[in-house]
C-alpha cells in the first residue's frame, strides 16, 4: 500500500509540473530558458528524479 501511495504522489507531481509548464506561453518559456520540447523531461525529473 505504501508503494502505491508513493507512486501516486510522484504521478501527481508529474502531472502538476507538466500542466503548469504546458499552459505557459512560448514567450514565458523563452524567458525561463525552457524549450517547449523539454516540458516532458522536466516534469519527469521533478517527479522521478531521472
Amino acid at each position: 500500500m505504501d508503494a502505491m501511495r508513493k507512486a501516486q504522489a510522484k504521478r501527481r507531481v508529474y502531472r502538476a509540473t507538466y500542466y503548469e509548464l504546458s499552459v505557459l506561453s512560448d514567450r514565458d518559456l523563452i524567458d525561463l530558458g525552457i524549450p517547449r520540447s523539454s516540458i516532458k523531461r522536466l516534469a519527469m525529473e521533478a517527479a522521478y528524479g531521472c
